[in-house]
């Protein structure tokens, strides 16, 4: 599609402008005014002649950027549109202009995302920080295990955009260069990689608790624990290797 068509072809930006409330004889003004203005908005390969509806009430566009989807040219086109080319476009009547579609969904999507992540991982990291200390009574036990998950999932961040963004071992893996990382991916990855780690860490230091409270012997307590839940925790992990190993041999980037 880019080839034939341009980079911004298959992420078209839906402009739509209600003028419900606007008088049937300035009808015409507007959509001529609009579509002026939408002509000359910057980084837009293609701008569609505004269609009304059956009834009238509503203006329908359609704005191609110059850019591929994923790009921050087509992120910018749409922010402008939305706060600076439609009201613009319809100033001095009681229209209201929205920027709508697959690609402007996923942009506020993605912003959501984005602005929330971090929030989120604090939350979910500080709460399992206090359980780990409410539970097992120990400051160090339980910064070592939020500081290791913590590092842990950064690793995984910084694999996912080693391949996807730089490109790094990508045709090896199927990935001919490089492609857009789904919004919705480091929100998942993060809830299954603390989550599963922080399974497995439980597993671990309550066998250690239970060991110590019967014994008061810290060393053997931490051996008694790792022999009796090693094959559990590495068969789980086998396990969940297996699973996503075999995501590899997907041709579905997703």
């Amino acid at each position: 599609m880019t080839d034939a068509f341009g980079p911004g072809s298959n992420g078209p930006l839906t402009v739509v402008i209600d003028q419900t409330s606007v008088p049937s004889d300035q009808r015409s003004d507007l959509s001529s005014q609009a579509q002026k203005t939408l002509n000359a908005v910057p980084d837009a390969a293609t701008v569609t002649p505004l269609t009304a509806t059956s009834d009238g009430d509503v203006l329908i566009g359609t704005v191609y950027s110059t850019k591929s989807p994923q790009s921050a040219t087509t992120t910018d086109l749409t922010d402008r549109l939305i706060h600076d080319t439609l009201p613009a476009a319809v100033t001095g009547t009681d229209a209201k202009g929205y920027v709508t579609g697959t690609t402007a969904a996923q942009i506020d999507f993605r912003d959501i995302v984005a602005s929330r992540l971090p929030l989120i991982i604090g939350v979910v990291v500080a709460l399992a920080f206090l359980i780990i200390l409410a539970v097992f009574r120990g400051l160090l036990v339980a910064v070592k295990a939020a500081v290791l998950n913590v590092l842990s999932i950064t690793a995984s961040y910084g694999v996912v955009v080693a391949v996807f963004q730089w490109g790094w071992g990508g045709p090896a893996l199927g990935v001919s260069g490089t492609v857009p990382i789904e919004s919705y991916v480091p929100m998942m990855m993060f809830a299954i990689i603390f989550g599963l780690s922080m399974d497995y860490e439980i597993f671990l230091l309550s066998r250690v608790h239970e060991a110590w409270l019967r014994t008061g012997n810290a060393e053997d307590s931490v051996a008694h624990a790792l022999e009796i839940t090693a094959r559990v925790i590495t068969c789980a992990a086998l396990i969940m290797v297996s699973v996503f190993a075999a995501f590899i041999i997907s041709d579905n980037i997703v």
